[in-house]
This record gives structure tokens, sequence and C-alpha cells, in this order.
């Protein structure tokens, strides 16, 4: 018990000293104009990114944009090792994807007229939109047109659909199915959309919310499909209709102003739970959200992050002002903050930094990502911002550079780092995406455009990507998860019959531990690994995914009772047994005829630690038995010779 306590202290004290530190960056994309707005980690420990690139074609007299839009698979090691582009004389382009548990990659996009895709050719009057998916082995499966609603984003639920969301002007739109369409008419002038297909492609329902006087935020701002149903967060004016049914639900905003935010929640058939909006402070003090990012994790917990000023409450359910920062210049100093809620948007906890943003340019660029194990923030670092909420005194490297820190799941800070520009010259950059592995490593995809000395590693030897000036390229880069130094913990169990079972466990759980023998033979991948019977001394060895290692040496194995000699034989008068005991015990004997008799019997009296017990044979007939000595745990046979 006191081995598994030190164990848990000692993890979660090597957790609160976690680092990331840049195992590589590389750039996927070199083109005039090149991005990566999607990016997602699959199952096999790779990346697949949706890759940006545009570049000017001359047409007759006129210069037109035409897009390289691609999804490409890179491994581990940020080598590339698959691509798939879509490929159309008119237009082409993919919006969004998803990666389920198995492989299996969702995503949606449209075309113009004809398109080429996995070697198979698509055409439409007009233009479509599309929901298409690649099995594991990236061979497309199925693509489902829809005319007239055009989506933006997907994502999976756990119930196994595929869930879209999508927005229409139009009265009446038409969906594929499997071996059909289906056509749905619209109530409003704006209206927006969810849509679910199964795994397999068929059409399982489409539903509608929208309204006549809407401002042009209103249902197009984030959505998150969880397995609790569907997460939206929006801004909004005028007057929207949530509810997807046949009932109604407005929501009004007289005050045409594009900072009012609501939250609302739809359930997995898409049907409208509840919604709930940010109250400001508009009595005694301005307050004002300039910026909200959604995120809800794997377990429940809905995230909302941004940047404020002034007195905004954040708790939907008691109305009471949890955070107030009033600054003296209003529309130039913001606050980062971060909430985290139940999946009923309960209030678990609100937090801000104590330190403001300078610069109303900066607060647009903030976002948010949790994997239920951390919580992570990144964007825009601006020279002086505090990122630790609970310490005012916690600072980055000077510089209007880009950001990751690291949170608990009670808003503290962990780790941070910063990564930009170290030089004189200056460009311009973007940080799209975080996304996190099983192990906590973290994959950033981002692009550069016009800067000649962006580091990606300034704390330590820096590590740059070559560019041009007027050239932007997109990147990948992962840092890596690494506790210094792994160690070992060995943790004893004794079985009934006095065996002692040794556990190792390595105190780190970011990687794939390896365990080794003295050889360098593999042994066992995983954060334990208990010890097979050794019959001497031997040495394991432990590493970890950074290259740290750690040595043991486990003693003897075999704890049970252990006859080491039996003598002498022939024998002629007491035969003597040599015996290692483990506590005191008893151990069946029988001597036995080749006839198959039994001769003689009884119980021999065995202590702990080594000894000799006495068995008399002068009154036995001269001649070859066998001597069966046994117990519960061991059963050992030895052929004895007595003479006269």
């Amino acid at each position: 018990m006191l081995v598994r306590i030190l164990f848990i202290f000692l993890s979660l004290r090597c957790f609160a000293l976690q680092a990331q530190d840049l195992d590589w960056v590389k750039a996927v994309a070199n083109d005039t104009s090149s991005n990566i707005p999607v990016m997602h980690v699959t199952p096999d420990g790779g990346v697949l990114t949706l890759v940006n690139s545009y570049y000017f074609v001359r047409n007759d007299t006129t210069d037109f944009s035409r897009g390289n839009n691609r999804l490409e698979k890179f491994n581990r090691n940020g080598d590339k090792i698959w691509s798939l582009p879509l490929s159309s004389e008119y237009a082409a382009a993919v919006y969004d994807f998803c990666v389920d548990a198995e492989g299996n990659v969702y995503f949606t996009g449209t075309f113009r007229k004809e398109m080429q895709l996995a070697g198979q050719i698509f055409t439409t009057d007009s233009s479509a939109d599309f929901v298409a998916k690649l099995n594991a082995d990236y061979e497309l499966v199925w693509l489902r047109k829809s005319h007239g609603l055009y989506y933006n984003g997907l994502g999976i639920m756990p119930q196994g659909k595929v869930v879209l969301k999508g927005s229409t002007r139009e009265k009446e739109i038409t969906l594929e199915d499997a071996d059909k369409s289906a056509t749905f008419k619209t109530e409003y002038a704006r209206n927006y959309n969810f849509t679910a297909y199964d795994l397999d492609g068929k059409l399982l329902w489409s539903k509608f919310y929208g309204g006549d006087d809407i401002g042009y935020y209103a249902g197009s701002w984030y959505t998150k499909v969880t397995k609790n149903g569907i997460y939206e967060l929006c801004s909004w004016t005028g007057t929207i209709d949530l509810e997807t049914g046949p009932g109604k639900t407005f929501l009004r905003n007289s005050e045409r102003s594009s900072d009012n935010y609501y939250l609302s929640s739809y359930d997995e058939n898409g049907d409208f739970l509840w919604v709930k909006t940010i109250q400001k402070d508009t009595t005694s003090y301005t307050g004002e959200i300039t910026r909200i990012m959604l995120d809800a994790d794997l377990e429940g917990n809905v995230f909302l992050a941004g940047t404020f000023y002034g007195k905004v409450d954040f708790d939907f359910t008691t109305k009471i002002f949890a955070i107030d920062k009033r600054n003296r210049n209003a529309f130039l100093e913001n606050h980062y903050f971060i909430c985290k809620y139940d999946k009923d948007l309960n209030l678990d906890w609100a937090k801000a930094t104590n330190s403001s943003i300078q610069n109303s340019t900066f607060r647009f660029r903030l976002r948010i990502h949790s994997n239920g194990k951390s919580i992570y923030l990144y964007g825009v670092y601006w020279p002086g911002l505090d990122l630790d909420f609970n310490n005012p005194s916690f600072k980055l490297l000077p510089g209007s550079n880009h950001f990751f820190a690291e949170y608990d799941m009670e808003g503290n800070l962990l780790t941070a780092r910063n990564l930009g520009e170290k030089n004189e010259y200056s460009g311009h950059s973007v940080l799209w995406n975080l996304e996190t592995d099983k192990h906590n490593n973290v994959y950033l995809s981002g692009s550069i455009y016009n800067s000649l000395y962006f580091d990606f590693d300034p704390s330590e030897d820096s590590a740059y990507l070559p560019n041009n000036i007027n050239n932007q390229i997109a990147y990948l880069a992962r840092y890596q998860t690494c506790k210094k130094p792994i160690k070992i913990i060995p943790q004893y169990q004794t079985t009934d019959c006095h065996e002692r079972l040794t556990t190792l466990y390595a105190l780190n759980d970011h990687f794939p531990v390896r365990w080794y023998s003295e050889t360098g033979k593999l042994l066992h991948e995983g954060i334990t690994y208990t010890l097979p019977q050794i019959n001497s001394p031997t040495k394991i060895t432990a590493e970890d995914g950074c290259n740290y290692r750690d040595e043991i040496e486990i003693e003897i194995q075999n704890r049970w009772p252990n006859i080491q000699k039996i003598y002498p034989n022939p024998v002629k008068g007491n035969l003597t047994i040599n015996i290692e005991g483990v506590q005191d015990d008893a151990l069946n004997f029988q001597l036995i005829n080749t006839l198959g008799q039994v001769i003689q019997s009884g119980k021999l009296t065995v202590k702990n630690g080594f000894q000799n017990v006495i068995l008399p044979v002068d009154d036995i007939r001269e001649g070859m038995y066998f001597l069966v000595l046994q117990n519960k745990c061991i059963r050992q046979t030895e052929k004895i010779f007595i003479v006269k």
C-alpha cells in the first residue's frame, strides 16, 4: 500500500513538471499563399491535414485565383505518406474533416460542375456541397451530394452518426441518400441546419432553424459535436428561432451589436434542448466580450475561452457576475479568460488573467483545446501577458509571438511555450490548430508569411524554417511531452504459495515505455511490467519516448519451498533432505516401490530458511523406490536406492 501511495504521489509530481520539447517542425506547403485550416491526430499516431494553396491563373485578359486543396497524411515523424487532391476544371474544395477511432475519415466540401476524387468523377448541373467517407486505407467508401444546402463543418457522435452543420437561404434543398434523394422545405429567410448520416452513408435526419431578421453572425460561429449532443456558440443580432422542431424558441437582440453571445444545445437527434446567453453589466459599467471560443472534451466538459473587459457574467445559472475586470481604457485593454462547465452548462470555475492585452487587434487570436486530461490555450502572445491565473508574476519571453499553454482540469498552469520572431525583420504568421495525442504530445499547424526568422524553439537551440520575402509557408510541428527522468518503482505481491511477484511501474504515462533485458531484448511495452519467474538476479531497463532510461536489479523471484538436495543416494539408515523453507510449514512425503505401492508416508516439519530434514529408512527393504515430496505449492519426485 505504501508503494502504491508513493507511486501515485510521484506520478502527480512528475505531471506538474512536464514540458513539451520540440521534436520536429516541417514545411508541408510552400506557395504564394499556403495554410492548414484543419488538422487532426489519427489513431496510429499520424497527422491528417487539410492543406490549402492558392495561385494565380491568367485566362485571356483576366487574372483569377485557383486553389490547390488537398487532404494529406503525415506519419509520427512528420513525413508525408499520402495525399488526396480534389481536381476540377472549375472549382473544388474541402471545408472540414474528422477521423473516427478506426481511422476512417469523414469530410465535407464543395465543387462546381465536375470533380475528380480518389479515381472517381462526380458531376452536378451547377454546384453542390458533399460529405464523403474514406476508409483507414484512404479509399473512397461513399459520397453524398447536397443541393441548396451549404456545409461548413461536421463531427462524429459515438452513437455512430456523422453530423453536419450547414446553412441556406433557399426555400427547398435536396440531399442524396444511399439509393434516392430527399427534399426538405425551409421556413425562414436565413436558415441553419443539422444533417446526420450513419457511418454507411444512410441519411438519418435533417433539421432546420433560423429567422427572417438575423445579423450576419448568427448560427455561423462555433459548433461542437459530442457524445452528449451538439453545442453551438454564436454571436447574433436580430431575432432567431432556435427550435428545430415544430415549437418556437425566439432569442432577440435589439442592440444590433455583434458582441452578444448565446450558447445552445441540441440532443443526438438534432432536437433543441436549451439556450443560454452571456450577460454583461450595462448598468454601472459597460462590459464587452470581444471574442469567445468553444470546446468540449470526451468527458462531457464544456469550455469557453476568449477576451473581455468590464464586468461580465459567465455563470448562466446564478446570474452572479463571476469576473470583473475594469480598465481605464476599455477599448484597448482586454483580458484572457477561461471557464469550465458540465454538460448542462453549470459553471465549475471561471478564471481571468491579471494583466491586460494592450492592443485591440490581438483580442481575436485565442483558441482552446481540451482532451479530458489537460486544457490548452493557444494563439497570439502579447508582451507582458500573464498566462498564469494564480500567479501574476509569471511571464513568457518578450515579443509579440505565438504561444501555447497547458493547464490542468482546474485551470492551474502547468507549462507554457512561445514561438515566433527573434530578429528585427517581422513577418506575419498564424497559429491555426493545436491537437494532442493520447500521450499529450502537442501538434501545431499554421502559416508563416514574409518571415525569415520564425523560431519554433526559442528556449533551446532555435529551429527555423527557410523562407523568402513575399512567400507563405504552411507548417506542421510536434512538441513531445517529456518527464525527466523516467523512474522505475517496484511493487511486490506474495501469493498463497509464498511466491513473490514483482510489478515494475515507470513514472511516465505519456509515452509507450519499453522494457529491455540485460542483453537488450525487448520484453514488453507499456506503463507496467510484471516479471515472470526468474531463478537468478537480473537487470531490467525501461526507456521512454524521450530516450530517457532507468535501470533496476531484481533478485530471485522463486520464493516457495525449494528442495536443494537429497542425499546420500544410495542410502543406508537415514535420508537427508536439504530444503529452503519460506515459513513454518508441513511437507507431505510418500515412499513408493516399483509396483506402485505406498510403503511409507507422513509429514515432515519445515521451518523458514535453509535446513536439513531427516527421513529414517533403515526399516525399508533394499531396492529402488520413488520419494514423492509435495504440498499445495510444490510436487517433486526423486529416485532413491536403499541398501543394507
